[in-house]
């Protein structure tokens, strides 16, 4: 049977639309709700960009299209000044028409579903084993360096999610700051249960390779031990300080700016 020249020619321009646009897809979604205390709206799909505005718990907003960090949502511009903006996923649930009548027995569900993924991490550890994370091929040089280094990035998050950020901060960093962050991973520990963080940027910026300035964009919520709503606990940037040692890309230093 001979093939349609069309339809290839059709395949072709879907791979590139695609290739084009990989941070969004038409999948429908219908509506977002907010769901963490003093979430931002903003202009464009960044945590660097202008803040619209902050939802109040319980928003509901129409989206136009679902990317893999940012939904791009329609807004009432005599309301916001804007027809349209963007949310973090981080801030949202997906509202289906079955969740418009949820039920105690889901909820309960839900938090079921959270339990696991957490015991989960705990049983895989807060180490990653680097070969899972670099490609199949070989690196060197600079590349490799940074291989490693994202390696590390993903062993916090996966430690900020866990609730074993001190354990991370002792593994990675090097001893004489260790004792610095200790006391903030400690209170996350103490007052956030079911912690969740999402990466969007990281820069790496290196000195001589045995040095390197590492910008992460991220936001971190936290649901209160105490009860109550999913808080919004940091949005913004962290900066490390690193330095290469025997073992490693090791952490020398955190400093950090909320953006606003």
């Amino acid at each position: 049977m001979k093939s349609n020249p069309y339809i290839k020619i059709a395949g072709i321009l879907f791979i590139m639309v695609s290739m084009l646009f990989p941070g969004f897809s038409q999948e429908q979604v219908g509506k977002v709700r907010i769901i963490v205390k003093k979430s931002s709206i903003r202009a464009e799909p960044n945590m660097q960009s202008k803040v619209i505005d902050s939802p109040p718990l319980g928003a509901v907003f129409e989206v136009i299209e679902k990317g893999d960090v940012w939904y791009k949502i329609k807004l009432n511009e005599e309301q916001y000044g804007y027809t349209e903006g963007y949310l973090n996923k981080m801030f949202i649930e997906e509202v289906q028409e079955e969740k418009e009548l949820a039920t105690g027995g889901e909820e309960e569900e839900k938090a079921a579903d959270a339990e696991e993924k957490k015991e989960k991490t705990k049983e895989a550890g807060v180490k990653i084993d680097k070969e899972t994370i670099a490609p199949e091929v070989l690196l060197s040089g600079q590349e490799a360096e940074e291989v490693e280094i994202q390696a590390v990035v993903k062993e916090y998050t996966m430690a900020l999610q866990g609730n074993n950020l001190a354990l991370f901060y002792e593994q990675n960093c090097v001893s004489e700051f260790f004792p610095q962050v200790r006391d903030d991973a400690d209170w996350i520990t103490r007052t956030y249960d079911r912690v969740n963080s999402c990466v969007s940027d990281v820069f790496i910026t290196f000195d001589n390779g045995r040095g390197a300035e590492v910008s992460i964009s991220l936001i971190i919520t936290g649901l209160p031990r105490v009860g109550g709503s999913r808080k919004l606990l940091f949005e913004g940037t962290y900066k490390w300080s690193m330095v290469k040692q025997d073992s490693g890309w090791k952490i020398a230093g955190v400093t950090s700016q909320p953006y606003k």
